[in-house]
């Protein structure tokens, strides 16, 4: 399961400061279907905001089954632009 749920949470942004009502919510959920929240090798956000003083953040995850606990990924930042003007 995976995609931009827009849930800020201290789980997978070490840059909040909080646990939110939300975030725990899906933790119960996929808990409940034994999913675990993939954590990528360097913490890097993966929303940047457009707007000033808005913090980049983590919003898009990826949840698999506990099986698959040893999975890593990276994100690349720096691609996102490369997509973006490949979209337009």
């Amino acid at each position: 399961m995976g995609g931009d749920l827009n849930i800020r949470d201290t789980k997978w942004n070490l840059s909040i400061s909080s646990y939110s009502i939300a975030g725990q919510v899906l933790r119960d959920l996929t808990d409940s279907y034994s999913l675990i929240c993939l954590i990528p090798v360097l913490s890097v956000p993966t929303h940047y905001s457009d707007i000033q003083d808005h913090a980049n953040t983590v919003i898009n995850l990826i949840f698999l089954g506990m099986s698959y606990a040893q999975v890593f990924y990276h994100i690349e930042p720096d691609l996102r632009h490369l997509l973006n003007h490949a979209l337009l």
